[in-house]
């Protein structure tokens, strides 16, 4: 990640569903789209790809997207 990134919560967009994006939300998506992004899902995991679509259920489509695997952590 550079300097000039920064992560993005999407965790508000989740709370409005199944409704349509609320107009934060939609906005949130619009800066990240066709974007290289690191996502933390709820269980701890993160993945790295290009974000590319969002449904009304909150599931995120990732392009090239792959699970960042810390192997110093499970040496421990």
């Amino acid at each position: 990640m550079t300097s000039e990134q920064q992560p993005i919560d999407l965790t508000g967009a989740a709370n409005t569903l199944p409704k349509p994006l609320n107009p934060e939300a939609q906005a949130v998506v619009d800066k990240v789209i066709e974007k290289i992004v690191v996502i933390r899902i709820t269980d701890d995991r993160e993945y790295v790809g290009k974000i590319m679509s969002v449904d009304k259920t909150g599931s995120v489509f990732l392009q090239d997207g792959l699970e960042i695997i810390d192997k110093s952590e499970k040496a421990e």
